[in-house]
């Protein structure tokens, strides 16, 4: 904006009020935006301005069916002036906020949005109370409108800090304000680290803050204040690009101590030995009971049960340790693509794959394929299911059933794995990797006790008819899986992309057929 639109506003700020999308659906979600253009020299302020100045305060005027979530700031400065710290921005910054429409609001419905703010500007000399009605117009359409802004918003979405995924801890001992929190050593921190309390009286904002890594946490000194504040939340600027927001929970005093470069709290090195081994041990577990969710365990039986007629016991453990490399390899790659993510700022968890819906079409093709294959409408000239490469001979098909397996069970990990992988995204990287193998190795256990005790593969039942009766079996938790993949995709992509979707499963499934019929009128032949 130029300064004389600054002028004809008599605004030390231009303000303005956006959205992302230009036509958001009724019963979805889209992003809105305050945006704040201060003029050159002059500044606004965070949501905890600091030792003076006060925060951006609002006023909703919205429809009913119309509601707006809380709103999210991005990292702020540092402004000392006359020995009193303030929190500020210097440029454009804009404050970014959840808009959901309900879903009983009519396509078409035109909705206006306004908002009352009143904020503080200040320069080097003067400070400016100033206050703003702003207002935005838009219908509501239909799943899938286009994103007006998705570039802009996205540039915004990176300044707001990230949540952290674990608290962190803080003391306070006479003047002394210690805190400290778990943060792997990949993340890089600047020459300058800086934490900003989001509520006064806790610490001093003018005091210098002192910061010592000791392996995965952070510990921060300064002088705290007279305040008797107990949990709070605040923003760790670590760099340039990556800023997390934690919530700092108060501890008995004297149990944090700030360490010094060669000193470290004694407990430290037994408290992440057991959090890790509990981990690994909980992500083993985790994947042992993956092997009885519905998108497995058809995969994993058939295999098991292809080793009850075997004989020659290395064929029978070179089967299964190919099974377990092959889950064990897919884990660790989907865990370290994870883990990179997370280093360069980026909020993903396990089952990340499920968030782009031209994977969830794949997935479930997949599953289509092998509940047809396993129903009886085509034949693949064995007994287990999957792909093309998990039917490979030997050695070679058990490798790619496991990554199959692996891959296909992320959708079904369900509340028992939350604790182990989320430990595995604050853990030092080597040991998040261990959680993530760990997983596999769960998920591979079954495979593995029948490869190598001999007396359990005596004690299953032979192969026999009954086996047909059993593939047909397990088609149904295949085809419920498909159908809980399409209602997954039916959350992200509008109308046209199921149907788009459902018409490929069609297709699919009428190829089969015909595959089906011609394997048939080939075994009738004389």
């Amino acid at each position: 904006m130029s300064a004389q639109a600054y002028e004809d506003k008599g605004q030390k700020i231009a303000a303005s009020l956006l959205l992302e999308s230009r036509m958001p659906a009724a019963g979805t979600e889209t992003t809105l935006a305050i945006r704040m253009s201060p003029q050159a020299g002059w500044h606004g302020y965070w949501l905890n301005p600091g030792d003076a100045g006060f925060p951006l305060q609002l006023q909703w005027h919205l429809p009913e069916g119309v509601t707006v979530g809380e709103l999210q700031y991005p990292a702020p400065e540092q402004l000392l002036a006359s020995d009193l710290m303030n929190y500020i921005y210097h440029g454009d910054y804009a404050l970014l906020a959840p808009l959901v429409i309900a879903d009983d609001i009519a396509a078409g419905t035109p909705i206006t949005l306004a908002v009352d703010i009143r904020y503080l500007v200040c320069s080097p000399k003067l400070c400016v109370p100033e206050q703003q009605r702003l207002q935005t117009r838009f219908k509501v359409g239909e799943k899938g409108a286009p994103k007006k802004y998705l570039e802009t918003f996205n540039t915004w979405r990176q300044l707001i800090p990230r949540p952290a995924a674990a608290s962190a801890d803080f003391t306070i001992h006479k003047d002394q304000f210690v805190l400290s929190l778990p943060l792997p050593e990949s993340i890089t921190l600047a020459e300058e680290p800086h934490f900003y309390p989001e509520v006064n009286g806790v610490l001093s904002n003018t005091a210098s803050q002192s910061f010592v890594r000791k392996g995965d946490r952070l510990f921060m000194q300064t002088v705290a204040t007279e305040g008797n504040v107990s949990d709070f939340y605040g923003v760790l600027s670590l760099n340039e690009t990556l800023a997390i927001r934690i919530k700092a929970v108060r501890q008995p005093e004297g149990d944090l101590v700030f360490p010094t470069q060669v000193s470290l709290p004694p407990e430290q090195p037994g408290n992440l030995l057991a959090t890790s081994l509990i981990a690994v041990l909980g992500a083993v577990l985790g994947g042992f009971l993956l092997n009885m969710m519905p998108c497995v365990f058809p995969i994993l039986s058939l295999k098991v049960l292809s080793l009850a007629n075997l004989s020659d016991e290395r064929v029978a453990r070179t089967g299964a340790v190919a099974y377990t490399l092959g889950a064990v390899l897919a884990c660790l790659l989907l865990g370290a693509f994870i883990l990179m993510l997370r280093e360069f700022g980026h909020q993903v968890g396990w089952a990340f794959q499920l968030q782009r819906p031209e994977i969830i079409v794949a997935l479930i093709l997949l599953m289509m394929a092998i509940g047809l294959n396993l129903a009886g409408l085509f034949e693949l000239g064995t007994l287990s299911s999957g792909s093309r490469l998990q039917h490979k001979p030997g050695a070679v098909g058990d490798f790619w059933t496991g990554v199959l397996a692996a891959f296909v069970a992320t959708p079904c990990t369900g509340p028992f794995m939350a604790t182990a992988l989320g430990a595995a995204l604050v853990l030092p990287t080597s040991i998040g990797l261990m959680v993530f193998a760990g997983l596999g190795v769960g998920m591979a256990l079954p495979f593995l006790l029948v490869g190598f005790i001999p007396a359990l593969r005596q004690r299953m039942p032979r192969p026999g008819a009954w086996m047909v009766t059993a593939k047909r079996f397990f088609a149904v938790p295949m085809f419920l899986t498909a159908l809980g993949l399409v209602w997954v995709l039916m959350q992200q992509s509008d109308s046209q992309y199921v149907f788009t979707a459902l018409l490929l499963v069609l297709l699919l499934s009428l190829g089969l057929w015909l595959t089906g019929l011609f394997q048939q009128a080939g075994r009738q032949k004389p």
